[in-house]
This record gives C-alpha cells, sequence and structure tokens, in this order.
C-alpha cells in the first residue's frame, strides 16, 4: 500500500481538529470545575458574529482565487480578501470563536484552551503548512509572506 503525500490539506485538518479539541476539552473542564468568571455576553457574541464574518470571508476569498494561483501569478495573487491582513484569517477567527464561546457562557476553561490550541497551531502547523506553500509557489509566497504577517508573530 503506498502512502500518499501529505498536502497543506491535511495540515489544515489537523489544526482545525486541534482547535475542536481544545473546545471540547474547556468544555468538559468547565463542566468538571466551574468556575466563577464572569461572563461577557456582548464581547462573546461580538467575537463569534466577527469570527464568522473572518471565516466565510477567508473561505469565499481562497475558492475565488485557487485557478489564479495555478497560473503562477506575483505574490499579490495572494493578498485578497482577508488575506490581506493575515496570512492565517482562518485560524485567527477560529481562535476569535472559540474565546467569544468562552465569554459568553462564562468559561474560563474553553477561552485558555483556545489559547493553547491557537498557540499549537501557530508553534507546530502552521510552520509547516507555509513551507509547503514556499515550495508549490515559491518566489511569489515568499514575497507575499514578506508583506503580510501571520496572526501572531514576525512577518
Amino acid at each position: 500500500m503506498e502512502l500518499k503525500k501529505v498536502t497543506v490539506h491535511h495540515i489544515l485538518v489537523i489544526s482545525y481538529l486541534v482547535h475542536f479539541f481544545g473546545f471540547l476539552t474547556g468544555v468538559l473542564l468547565d463542566s468538571l470545575f466551574p468556575n466563577i468568571i464572569l461572563k461577557y455576553e456582548v464581547f462573546g457574541i461580538v467575537c463569534i458574529l466577527l469570527a464568522t464574518v473572518i471565516i466565510i470571508w477567508a473561505q469565499f476569498t481562497t475558492g475565488s482565487t485557487k485557478q489564479l494561483r495555478k497560473e503562477g501569478e506575483d505574490e499579490s495573487i495572494f493578498a485578497k480578501g482577508p488575506y490581506v491582513f493575515t496570512r492565517t484569517p482562518t485560524h485567527l477567527g477560529l481562535a476569535l470563536l472559540l474565546i467569544g464561546a468562552g465569554a459568553l457562557f462564562g468559561g474560563l476553561y474553553i477561552i485558555i484552551t483556545a489559547i493553547i490550541s491557537f498557540g499549537i497551531s501557530n508553534l507546530f502547523l502552521l510552520p509547516k503548512e507555509e513551507k509547503m506553500l514556499e515550495e508549490k509557489y515559491g518566489d511569489a509566497y515568499k514575497k507575499y509572506k514578506e508583506a503580510v504577517r501571520q496572526v501572531v508573530g514576525k512577518k
């Protein structure tokens, strides 16, 4: 049996699962060890709505530029939609979504695990994704990487 090559999408799935299991862990910890953190409903709702907009915007932008990226354009082809502000808008959206849920429901552990899962993705998974993108798109992606920062960290 031949093993398939790991792709950017495989890395993204793992990253999204890290966020999901972080959320589940936070919910479990909050149910086992209730805390007295105050609920911040308005902040939570704003974070959830903003996160939803960012994630949907990123997904529509990715879909609409897929064909263009195959043609080997310059770095500006990557800088569309939310990708003008960050190289990882979906991860930013997921972190905001989980932090918003924690604030809305008063879940301290949800917020903590959201921050931890975001850190794990940024430290271990996103560098692998970016290396693959550099190999695939070459100088165009390297120039884009220099021009646009990741959510956390340097350009």
